[in-house]
């Protein structure tokens, strides 16, 4: 069985150094998707507050973590009581650590 069908048809055209740097952005995207602190400052610098790269300082983080606060508190009123709430899953993701 020739290789290109095991791995599919990209293999000729993605060299094995593309492949790795495929990898090592899909991990950053996957680690900034975790970090909300990441996640507040790529919005702050897509809005212009901060420039691409700069971090938040620390009201600007504790503002944003207030305004996930606030949209949790909405979602506390969504979802079953065994089985957890909106609000719930918003802080675990957007909640400070």
């Amino acid at each position: 069985m020739p290789l290109q069908y095991i791995l599919g048809a990209n293999l000729p055209e993605q060299s094995p150094t593309e492949h790795v740097d495929d990898v090592e952005s899909a991990h950053a995207a996957e680690l900034a998707q975790s970090d909300p602190e990441l996640q507040f400052a790529a919005l702050a610098a897509e809005l212009g507050i901060i420039k691409p790269g700069d971090k938040l300082d620390q009201m600007q983080i504790d503002f944003a973590y207030g305004v996930a606060e606030l949209c949790a508190s909405i979602g506390d009123r969504y979802g079953d009581p065994s089985d957890g709430n909106a609000g719930e899953h918003i802080r675990a993701v957007y909640g400070p650590v």
